[in-house]
């Protein structure tokens, strides 16, 4: 009969988990905790913990548990969601992202990992995290083109955010792995119209705009498809023709449609609702939007070009072409007007963005002549 104990002892602390009596959930775990070292036994102590907001308690038991081969992975896992429940998407995502290098052959893991780094806005993240899926499960059961189709989907959102020859090279690599999806799975019918909007949105990139345009009208309406990754490629497509009410129409259609997954339904909640803000407020492309500011700063209109940036910093915030010409405007408005508190905020955002980031030595002179620049207005006497 003692075999069957700690069975039914699990049942139990889960059960009161599960009716919420954590405070109870948490007095039971500790009382076997003295008995049994079962890994269950830990995991479960730490989550009632940190539902019941005891951090400090939560902090000393999660960083033991971390250490422990058995208690690890689940560990990070239980504190990504912590963290997504407090809506902290950012700290969840950089633990979900220590996890995958841990074990980057987890496709749940990599899974999560793709969903946090597009509602952080990280392309670089969206799209290795859809190649690993996509390579640890080739040639096995789970295996499908749709894998290949967002790993193409993924690289055609970082091209966007890119200097022209990083986008044009990977751009040929899409293009590539794109020929080979229609090679293996052209005939399938259930992917005539996702090829065709990907190919839409490789015109669009090719700044074939008016013929993406044209073959978005023609050949597709704002009706949405069978799953939510199609649907969100076929928004993207609408508002990057400049098709923006069809955009925001299907939008809108496909908020009532999040799955059954809490994790992936409350991540995926907050990235359409941010998508639905942005795409109303933001009607072009980091890179597009960095060309016209470009063309206003050459042409010393620095206020508009100030704005376009700061548009394109908030869709792509890990961009570092995007923050140091950002910074390079504002140097120019300190110089003509001084700095409002916006803009001064902006400087330490863009500053502190970029400490994230490695720097070549070209973007290292650019940011030390900006901050040169900056330093030398805050110095000089009003």
């Amino acid at each position: 009969m003692s075999l069957y104990y700690p069975q039914i002892n699990r049942l139990i602390g889960k059960s009161l988990f599960n009716i919420k009596e954590y405070y109870g959930a948490q007095e039971f775990y500790e009382k076997l905790a003295k008995n049994y070292s079962y890994a269950w036994v830990q995991m479960g102590l730490a989550s009632t913990l940190l539902k019941q907001n005891k951090i400090d308690e939560a902090t000393e038991l999660t960083a033991v548990l971390l250490k422990r081969d058995d208690t690890k992975f689940a560990t990070y896992d239980l504190l990504t969601e912590f963290h997504i429940d407090n809506e902290d998407y950012q700290l969840g995502y950089e633990i979900i992202q220590e996890a995958t290098k841990l074990a980057p052959r987890s496709i749940e893991r990599n899974k999560k990992s793709w969903n946090l780094a597009r509602l952080n806005h990280d392309r670089m993240g969206q799209y290795l995290a859809t190649i690993n899926i996509a390579k640890h499960v080739k040639n096995s059961i789970h295996d499908t083109p749709y894998l290949q189709l967002n790993v193409i989907r993924s690289g055609l959102e970082l091209a966007a955010t890119l200097s022209e020859i990083e986008s044009n090279k990977l751009l040929i690599n899409t293009e590539k792995t794109l020929v080979r999806l229609k090679q293996d799975f052209g005939n399938a019918t259930d992917l005539g119209d996702q090829i065709t909007i990907v190919e839409v949105r490789l015109l669009n990139l090719r700044k074939n705009k008016k013929q993406a345009e044209q073959i978005m009208l023609s050949h597709t309406r704002a009706n949405a498809l069978k799953n939510f990754e199609d649907n969100l490629d076929k928004v993207k497509a609408f508002h990057e023709v400049g098709l923006w009410e069809q955009s925001m129409l299907l939008l809108e259609q496909m908020k009532g449609d999040m799955g059954h997954n809490y994790f992936t339904g409350k991540v995926l909640a907050e990235y359409l609702e941010q998508e639905s803000k942005e795409r109303q407020d933001i009607r072009y492309s980091p890179k597009e939007l960095g060309e016209m500011a470009s063309s206003h700063y050459k042409n010393k209109r620095y206020k508009p070009a100030y704005n376009l940036l700061c548009q394109a910093s908030q869709l792509s915030p890990n961009n570092a072409n995007v923050a140091i010409s950002l910074l390079k405007v504002i140097a120019v408005l300190a110089e003509l007007e001084g700095l409002n508190e916006e803009e001064t905020q902006c400087v330490a955002n863009c500053l502190q963005a970029l400490k994230q980031i490695s720097l070549s030595e070209g973007q290292q002179a650019k940011l030390e002549g900006c901050t040169n620049r900056l330093n030398i207005v805050s110095a000089t006497p009003k």
